[in-house]
């Protein structure tokens, strides 16, 4: 199922730190504005070659992580199917 994204959401950002931390902000339309809609915070953890362990907010996913695009682009896999595609700015 393909899903059109509102133009505010392409500005949400997720942020990976080498210290095994994330930040990820959400943007979301309101009254004709763009607004952060909701921040959220957790850790990642490489398990293996291209799995990694997201926690936040007291839940834990795994997701399979397929880097290209001389690293500039990280596609994400849940378990369920759901793709996120990332691109470094």
């Amino acid at each position: 199922m393909i899903q059109l994204i509102d133009p505010c959401e392409l500005k949400s950002t997720t942020e990976f730190l080498e210290n095994g931390e994330f930040t990820a902000i959400s943007i979301a339309p309101s009254n004709g504005c763009c607004i952060v809609d909701d921040t959220t915070t957790g850790k990642w953890k490489k398990k293996s070659e291209k799995i990694y362990e997201n926690t936040a907010q007291n839940r834990s996913e795994s997701l399979t992580v397929i880097f290209s695009n001389n690293n500039k682009t990280m596609t994400t896999t849940t378990k369920k199917g759901h793709v996120d595609i990332f691109k470094k700015i």
